[in-house]
Parts: structure tokens; C-alpha cells; sequence
């Protein structure tokens, strides 16, 4: 996700509360599907409000422009989150292999 994102993410350990917000994902999404996602359509896209307040409902903004951007390019939905899973953390590991499918779904049209 670094390399695609051209940032440093948090540390392993940290991750998780990290991609709850989704901007990560959302930045994710504009890199694999540009004509979905725009810089601008992303909620917080510098993490200064929620690095102030935390967690605010529109975040889950991000994480629906994720799934709708993976839905774009044909990722078989049996591998989406819901915007749950990710943003009250309820099933975290459902995600990260969402995040491994989106990879290998971009590495079979390369």
C-alpha cells in the first residue's frame, strides 16, 4: 500500500485504528481507479480532524468510495467489508484480505 499510496503508513501495530477513518483506503481507490475517486471527494484527506476529534461519522464517506471504486473495476463482491467491519472494527481481518484480493485482482490485469 505504500508504494501505491507514495506515503509511510503507521506501524503494524498501529494500522488498524489508522485505516478505520479511510482515508487510506480512499487514497488506495484513486490510485487503482482515478476516474472514481478524486483528491477532493475524499473526508479529511489530511487526517486533521480526526488527528484533533477522532472518528466522525462522514469518514465512512472514504471507506464507501473504497468499496464502490473495487465494485468499478470488477473485484467479485464475496470480498468486500462492510463499512462496519472497518469503521467499529468489527471484522478487521475481513478488509486486509480484501486488500490482498484487490491486489491480486490488479496483478491479473497487468
Amino acid at each position: 500500500m505504500e508504494v501505491c499510496l507514495v506515503e509511510e503508513l503507521p506501524p503494524t501495530t498501529e494500522l488498524e485504528e489508522g485505516l478505520r477513518n479511510g482515508v487510506y483506503l480512499a487514497k488506495l481507490a484513486k490510485f487503482f481507479a482515478p476516474k472514481m475517486v478524486s483528491e477532493k471527494k475524499i473526508y479529511d484527506v489530511e487526517q486533521t480532524r480526526y488527528k484533533k476529534s477522532g472518528l466522525h461519522f462522514r469518514h465512512t464517506d472514504n471507506t464507501v468510495q473504497w468499496l464502490r471504486a473495487m465494485e468499478a473495476i470488477g473485484l467479485p463482491k464475496i470480498f468486500y467489508p462492510e463499512t462496519t467491519d472497518v469503521y467499529d472494527r468489527k471484522n478487521i481481518p475481513r478488509m486486509i484480505y480484501c486488500i490482498h484480493a484487490l491486489r491480486w485482482e490488479q496483478c491479473k490485469q497487468v
